[in-house]
């Protein structure tokens, strides 16, 4: 049988595509390409993008897009080891051991039955007794955690009822300390449930991520959820801070992302006396996986094809994140957004900061990741 890579690339072959024809038809870089048809997975920044890949590179190739997927989870699967009492079978004198075990068994509830029935009975009772305070014991919930994660990233185990601690470097209250954004952690089936109290409420599945604003509406925190369901419950979570305390673009207090991207930066707007709302539209060039955030609503992510648009209207900011940053056109009124090259991830901000000194506000567009 086929694996997902060898049908890809045989698709491609067929069509007589070499692979740079097909990154130019399809804006989808060579290297995520070969990585696609060499099962090279791991490659990609997150499963969201990998699938958002190989979905378009199915339509293009005229494949089933959501077989594809099936296939490539199928695949991931197959990976997992299989247990080693299934490969090797029982151990020799394993089976002739289980009938001695039967057969003992057998002749111990034979007098059991006859001589001590009532001793069993009372036995018994106890024993549910002390299950039933064990099963009692161990269903009571873990004692609530104030995690402080270390940034400008922390990877950790979260459980419900948790409340992750983060600085707000604007100075907004959001807790008992001033300056401290808590967010409490609770489960809804196979979703994680991030409670931001007057930020807003984020229920994430696995994979996803969210961009948690601080007190001035700017992105600050980008959450990304890496596993959930564990044992006793749970979940893995990854936090990245995206606003440094690098790298200021004016003279003010609000921060921008640090990291060299600095020169990306672009100034739309300039000394208006308070924000005000502005309009982003997006035009869709090729196939796009793609995901915006306007404000702090939550968030909306989609597939595009060839000729879609849409319009986002803010008031303070808007997070736009893409598979195939040559695939979408931005423009503010007749200024164009540099989002990076075709089959580039980007993830971009747009939004309004403050220049204390002069006491004007400027809208500017950069990328976070």
């Amino acid at each position: 049988m086929k694996t997902i890579g060898e049908i890809l690339k045989n698709a491609r072959e067929n069509k007589g595509f070499s692979i740079d024809q097909a990154a130019d038809e399809t804006n989808i870089s060579r290297e995520f390409i070969e990585a696609l048809e060499n099962e090279s997975f791991d490659i990609f920044p997150a499963e969201t993008y990998l699938i958002g890949f190989l979905k378009n590179y199915s339509i293009f190739l005229e494949l089933d897009p959501d077989k594809a997927v099936g296939m490539y989870r199928s695949y991931m699967l197959s990976l997992e080891p299989t247990p080693i009492e299934e490969l090797i079978g029982p151990k020799r004198g394993v089976v002739a051991r289980r009938y001695l075990i039967w057969i003992v068994l057998a002749m111990f509830a034979a007098f059991m039955g006859f001589f001590g029935a009532p001793w069993l009975i009372g036995v018994i009772g106890q024993a549910r007794v002390g299950r039933t305070a064990t099963v009692k014991t161990s269903d009571v919930n873990l004692p609530p955690r104030e995690l402080r994660p270390e940034l400008p990233f922390w990877e950790g185990v979260v459980h419900p009822s948790d409340i992750v601690i983060l600085k707000d470097s604007a100075g907004a209250v959001g807790g008992p300390e001033t300056g401290e954004l808590r967010l409490v952690i609770d489960e809804d089936g196979e979703r994680l449930r991030i409670d931001g109290v007057e930020r807003g409420e984020w229920l994430m599945r696995l994979g996803e991520e969210i961009h948690v604003p601080n007190s001035d509406g700017k992105p600050a925190w980008r959450i990304y959820l890496k596993d959930i369901g564990l044992i006793g419950g749970g979940a893995v979570i990854e936090i990245q801070e995206i606003v440094s305390a690098e790298g200021d673009l004016l003279s003010g207090s609000t921060r921008l992302p640090g990291g060299g991207n600095e020169e990306k930066i672009q100034i739309l707007r300039e000394g208006a006396i308070t924000p005000e709302p502005f309009v982003l539209n997006i035009v869709f060039q090729d196939f796009c996986l793609f995901r915006y955030q306007v404000d702090s609503e939550k968030a909306v992510e989609a597939y595009y094809s060839e000729g879609d648009s849409i319009r986002l209207d803010a008031n303070l900011g808007v997070t736009i994140w893409g598979s195939n940053a040559g695939a979408v056109n931005a423009k503010i009124e007749e200024e164009e957004l540099d989002l990076g090259r075709n089959g580039e991830v980007f993830v971009h901000v747009v939004s309004w900061i403050i220049d204390e000194n002069q006491g004007t506000n400027s809208l500017f567009s950069a990328p976070i990741w």
